[in-house]
């Protein structure tokens, strides 16, 4: 079961997602995410604290969204990510390319790292 949220916040946006980003739910992902990016005025947080798992479909809307978002001025960064999931960008050679903030209680509303992928 696959799930996402994306909600404003005081500085940029946060799209919250859970359970598997398999190939089905990466359809359902893109889809909602091309009718409402053009809604994102702002940098956008990805909250993986509750995905489970992840596959190669799944990186390669991150780095779509990586693209759109760069393309109008704003960053991507993620947060809460398990060290499962962390492996799979790692493998892929993604763990240094996007921006990974720590997770638990974290704040969505905190300000991205400096750097840009």
């Amino acid at each position: 079961m696959f799930g996402h949220d994306l909600i404003k916040t005081p500085r940029g946006w946060c799209l919250t997602l859970s359970g598997d980003l398999d190939t089905h739910a990466t359809q359902e992902l893109d889809a909602a995410m091309e009718a409402r990016l053009p809604q994102v005025n702002g940098d956008l947080v990805v909250d993986l604290e509750g995905l489970n798992y992840l596959n190669s479909t799944g990186i390669r809307s991150f780095i779509r969204l990586h693209k759109q978002l760069k393309a109008s001025g704003h960053r991507i960064c993620f947060r809460g990510a398990s060290a499962k999931i962390l492996r799979i960008f790692h493998y892929c050679g993604l763990d240094t390319f996007f921006v990974f903030e720590p997770g638990a209680d974290a704040d969505a509303s905190l300000p991205l790292a400096a750097r840009e992928g």
